[in-house]
């Protein structure tokens, strides 16, 4: 047993390969392989237009206790957007993502 200077006992350490093979989504289900599963029907027809312009379905967020976030790749691969509830594309979302650059 380690005793760590403010008092707290570590029992058992774990290893730094044990520790990247846990699951780290916890209880949550596993992303299915067809991240359309998550959007509503009018999502579903918007984003079958808008892929007729080039828009790409980029991935799906999934915050705990709200409604997913569908995010979207613009065609030149410079932009992401939103595809809101009822099936509008939002250009500016107001989220911050990694730069595409």
């Amino acid at each position: 047993m380690l005793i760590l200077p403010t008092g707290v006992k570590v029992v058992e350490a774990i290893d730094d390969a044990a520790y990247q093979k846990l699951d780290k989504r916890g209880s949550q289900e596993p992303v299915p392989r067809d991240l359309e599963h998550y959007l509503t029907p009018l999502q579903r027809q918007s984003l079958d237009h808008l892929r007729d312009f080039g828009w790409q379905l980029a991935f799906v967020r999934r915050p705990l206790f709200e409604l997913p976030t569908v995010v979207l790749l613009s065609p030149e691969g410079k932009q992401y957007a939103t595809l809101e509830e009822e099936g509008s594309l939002n250009l500016e979302p107001g989220y911050s993502w990694r730069s595409l650059q």
